[in-house]
């Protein structure tokens, strides 16, 4: 089924979702969710996390409401390790859209692919706005789905001379490498010590429990977006990082409790009050970067209003694309 209405409930398919949505689409959803986030037109609700029946499943929701453009919703996310086996998706992903009027679901579209989409499109929204102008070269750690898409938007707010890949998986990083490559993009495997010594922007997206790197790699300078920690335990970066960064962010209370600052929260290395949430850069309200050689770390946990925001572009460019 790709687009179907019953009981004034529109359900929309992954298929349907790839067909009409593309990264270039994402970026101005992002923009209008990380401004809610900054003035408070936009609420994000505390994350539900449960396990589910297998050893490593797991599910979640996160539900959110940006008032002003009448979006309240949820999506509601699954990691079931198992699938691979089955030749099923490991994630499972799918946004539902209330009405605004009645409190009913007005809308369920299957969500990987936005998902993707949203997320990139934070990433390349950090990276316009706290990488150097000059920044060329990327290194990109882990080579899964996301990161192909993390790549693919950066390209869209940067001219890209170099991009470094590093994975566990040598075979997966070369296999990132020539798709990337027949993007268009100057894409190579290599070492992650080269790679983020090399690199005027890194994108992480794995999903690790430990620091991947040590703080003394990253040249200053530098701009990090850390966009794989959304669960409670992730950690890409090291604390010490932290220390010496400016430090911005989707959600603060998210990012200290299930994102890539946990740890330095826990460890007493940095308070809440410390994370700049990234809306209050697009709005001007902070000047982000503030020398050339300061590194700046953008956490992602992943917000709701994100969801929404490019739910609302799916719906509207898929109506559009149905109308005579």
């Amino acid at each position: 089924m790709g687009f179907a209405v019953a009981d004034h409930l529109l359900q929309i398919s992954e298929a349907h979702v790839h067909a009409h949505v593309g990264a270039e689409d994402a970026l101005q959803s992002a923009e209008a969710a990380f401004l809610g986030l900054h003035s408070g037109a936009a609420v994000s609700h505390p994350v539900l996390l449960a396990p589910g029946p297998g050893p490593g499943d797991r599910w979640g929701v996160k539900a959110a409401s940006l008032a002003s453009r009448s979006l309240y919703g949820c999506k509601v996310g699954s990691y079931w390790p198992g699938n691979a086996k089955r030749g099923l998706e490991a994630h499972g992903s799918t946004i539902l859209l209330l009405d605004a009027s009645s409190g009913h679901v007005r809308a369920m579209l299957s969500a990987r692919h936005l998902t993707a989409l949203r997320t990139a499109a934070a990433d390349a929204l950090a990276v316009r706005l706290l990488a150097r102008q000059e920044a060329k070269s990327l290194a990109v750690l882990g080579a899964g789905h996301q990161a192909f898409w993390n790549v693919m938007a950066i390209s869209q707010v940067r001219d890209l001379e170099r991009v470094a890949i590093w994975a566990r998986s040598e075979t997966a990083a070369a296999e990132l490498a020539n798709r990337l490559r027949d993007a268009g993009l100057p894409a190579i495997a290599t070492t992650i010590q080269d790679a983020v010594a090399s690199a005027d922007v890194i994108s992480t997206a794995t999903s690790s429990h430990a620091p991947l790197i040590e703080a003394e790699w990253v040249r200053p300078g530098t701009h990090i977006s850390a966009m794989g920690a959304d669960t409670q335990g992730k950690q890409e970066l090291p604390v010490d990082l932290a220390r010496r960064a400016g430090l911005f962010v989707d959600v603060a209370s998210q990012s200290v409790t299930i994102g890539e600052f946990e740890a330095a929260a826990r460890d007493g290395v940095i308070l809440q009050s410390d994370l700049i949430c990234l809306g209050a850069v697009l709005a001007g309200d902070h000047p982000g970067r503030i020398a050339q050689d300061q590194i700046t770390i953008f956490d992602s946990s992943g917000s709701a209003v994100q969801d929404l925001t490019i739910a609302e572009v799916a719906l509207d460019l898929i109506s559009k694309a149905r109308a005579p």
